[in-house]
């Protein structure tokens, strides 16, 4: 086996027809992973100035039976600039995918990756690998290495199970937040909502709503809310993934005032929902509309059923766990290279700082 490394577009054109091929012979594949992800995420941001591919492939007999979708970018900390290898499409799940029909087992795919990144430090400062599933088998590989102390828990990801969802073909009233109907029939009453499911391209309305409920909790104290579309490059990212008809979104629309309520909106893939982002319009923030929408959308989900898990996203935020007790660990891979001048400068910078802060 041999470790070819993709730098330009035209080399991750080029192997376009093997990481698709890989795809269908990887268990437990996300959108994340997929070629058409990654893709759409590099032709936004290649021209950022601060990012360069660093796609570690594996080859055994001729062919590529491993992708790791690395880039490096230019990160500013403490005054220092340096090399940091990370994921290229920057989700909220992460991962590195081989061909497991091939002869070769994926430990052997990881480690030949790993071992390609302990020889090259030449080429980067700080490794930081996040969002790795705790039931991915680069999380079992990556536990059971030499790299197990490098490999830390990060954060949880919520999600919700359908087997909890459903008695007798109804909502298991047991998984909803307490007053989850009371508020249902109240807006309903107020506004005759219906919920919408469409691959329509909604994003730059999604961002007038998302922007202008920032500015709302800011006002009501809610201090330092941010917006992904306040990202030029992500705005665009998600606008070119809706253009291609990859985003799903759920709209809560008030019929009355032929408006949208809230929305959610993120990916169908492999049975999977995976929740990327939701807003609300302020005048409806006093109704509870994001529990109103999770249950219309549970509701919807049991008449035409299109996922079996509803993935919440990285965070630990309570509303979450308010709808159910189930959740992935999520791991990050991090280390430094102890030989680079510029990570042994931030150190001092650290040190120093600390010494400021504690009167030293």
């Amino acid at each position: 086996m041999e470790i070819r490394i993709i730098t330009t577009t035209e080399g991750l054109e080029s192997i376009k027809q093997d990481w698709e091929r890989i795809e269908k012979n990887y268990p437990n594949l996300t959108i994340c992973a997929t070629y058409r992800y990654n893709y759409t995420w590099w032709s936004v941001f290649k021209d950022s100035g601060v990012c360069s591919l660093w796609i570690v492939c594996v080859i055994h007999n001729s062919v590529i039976i491993g992708i790791a979708p690395f880039m490096l970018k230019q990160v500013t900390k403490r005054l220092v600039s340096y090399k940091q290898l990370m994921f290229l499409s920057m989700a909220d799940t992460n991962d590195i995918i081989y061909d497991s029909s091939s002869d070769a087992n994926g430990d052997t795919v990881y480690k030949m990756i790993f071992s390609r990144l302990d020889e090259t430090k030449d080429v980067w400062d700080e490794i930081n690998l996040t969002h790795i599933s705790h039931k991915s088998e680069l999380a079992h590989y990556l536990l059971k290495s030499k790299y197990n102390s490098n490999f830390t828990y990060l954060i949880e990801n919520p999600y919700i199970d359908v087997q909890d969802c459903y008695v007798n073909g109804e909502i298991n009233d047991n998984i909803l937040p307490d007053k989850t109907k009371q508020y249902a029939n109240r807006l309903k009453k107020l506004t005759d909502y219906e919920l919408i499911l469409t691959t329509e391209n909604r994003i730059d309305e999604f961002a007038v709503i998302h922007l202008a409920e920032m500015h709302h909790l800011n006002q009501a104290g809610e201090q330092n809310r941010h917006s992904l579309f306040q990202d030029k490059l992500r705005y665009s990212f998600f606008r070119s993934l809706a253009e291609q008809g990859l985003i799903y979104s759920y709209i809560l629309f008030d019929k009355l005032k032929s408006k949208t309520i809230i929305y959610n909106f993120g990916f169908i893939f492999n049975g999977i929902f995976h929740s990327v982002n939701t807003g609300f319009e302020p005048e409806y923030g006093k109704y509870a509309v994001g529990k109103v929408m999770y249950y219309e959308i549970l509701k919807e989900n049991l008449i035409n059923q299109k996922w079996n898990i509803l993935d919440a996203g990285s965070g630990r935020y309570q509303w979450k766990f308010e709808w159910t007790s189930r959740f992935y660990l999520m791991y990050r891979y991090n280390t430094t290279n102890q030989q680079s001048s510029k990570m042994k400068l931030s150190k001092r910078i650290t040190k120093l700082a600390k010494a400021i802060r504690s009167g030293i």
